[in-house]
């Protein structure tokens, strides 16, 4: 059992889960999902804490172009190893207004 909100999305024609992640300050994607993908080092050293308080260190950005239900977006997103493929954070979440209709 899942205690997260997943969705069913493409990164640049490849299908990928996508978990919404409204306790994720950042977007992040598994370094595999971004292979080929226009690339950049962060500007600064980022670490970032997960729940359950480890640290990890962000590997690179992509720029990515997310299709999510009817929405394409063309997004930068931190790369590092997690669990999740792809996890939307509240920096997306706010810049779109994104809400959630679950009916």
């Amino acid at each position: 059992m899942h205690d997260s909100l997943i969705a069913e999305g493409w990164i640049q024609g490849k299908p990928c889960q996508v978990t919404v992640g409204t306790g994720a300050s950042v977007t992040i994607a598994w370094p595999d999902i971004v292979t080929g993908q226009p690339e950049r080092k962060p500007s600064r050293t980022f670490v970032l804490q997960t729940a359950a308080g480890e640290t990890i260190l962000v590997l690179k950005e992509a720029f990515v172009e997310l299709a999510l239900g009817r929405w394409a977006l063309r997004i930068w997103v931190f790369v590092t190893e997690v669990t999740d493929e792809f996890i939307l954070g509240l920096d997306v979440l706010r810049a779109y207004d994104a809400s959630m209709d679950l009916g």
